[in-house]
């Protein structure tokens, strides 16, 4: 679990590393969660209900939303420079909180723990996500209706993950990604009754 000193040290780390890009930041809030996620070497018992409830391993999750002047600045094009600060940030902050972690005299505290780390700006994720959501059933509609696949332009792993879920509990459709690197795309299928 992150602690309060690890969030205001996150916060701190967050704020000077903006200050050193010369960006002007209105406000850095900071939230924490829980998140469950398998271990690597589980993947061959993915059906397995009860050896995944057994060896699910949970980690904190880390939501940085930042109001910044220049959002586009620290955006980018498709949102890639917002992805690759978000990446920098995750290796500057385990470093640290493992600096921290490893200051400190309590042995219960200086345990390795993993959290995840997302970086919003001006809300730009949260808007992309809506905006996702509304395409997939859009197309999803489109498929239906029309009984022709559709192929959505190329886009990041996480972005095709909220497509992928917004569609799952649809029974007329079924998704597929399909290609190579930045090139992946998603296919939207009618399904056949």
């Amino acid at each position: 679990m992150i602690t309060p000193e690890e969030l205001q040290k996150i916060k701190e780390t967050v704020e000077e590393f903006f200050q050193k890009m010369t960006v002007v930041i209105f406000n850095v809030d900071i939230k924490t969660d829980v998140v469950e996620y398998k271990k690597p070497e589980d993947s061959s018992s993915v059906n397995n209900p009860i050896h995944d409830a057994t060896n699910n391993q949970a980690a904190d999750s880390v939501h940085v939303d930042i109001q910044a002047k220049d959002p586009q600045f620290l955006i980018g094009q498709n949102g890639k420079t917002l992805i690759e600060l978000q990446r920098i940030l995750r290796i500057l902050l385990h470093k640290k909180l493992s600096q921290l972690r490893d200051g400190q005299k309590s042995s219960e505290n200086t345990e390795q723990q993993a959290f995840y780390i997302t970086i919003d700006v001006n809300d730009y994720k949260k808007q992309k996500i809506e905006y996702l959501k509304h395409l997939a059933q859009d197309s999803a509609n489109e498929v239906v209706m029309t009984q022709q696949q559709k192929v959505l332009p190329p886009m990041p792993a996480y972005e095709r993950r909220i497509v992928h879920t917004e569609l799952a509990n649809r029974q007329d459709v079924s998704t597929r990604s399909e290609g190579e690197g930045i090139e992946k795309t998603l296919i939207i299928s009618p399904t056949l009754h």
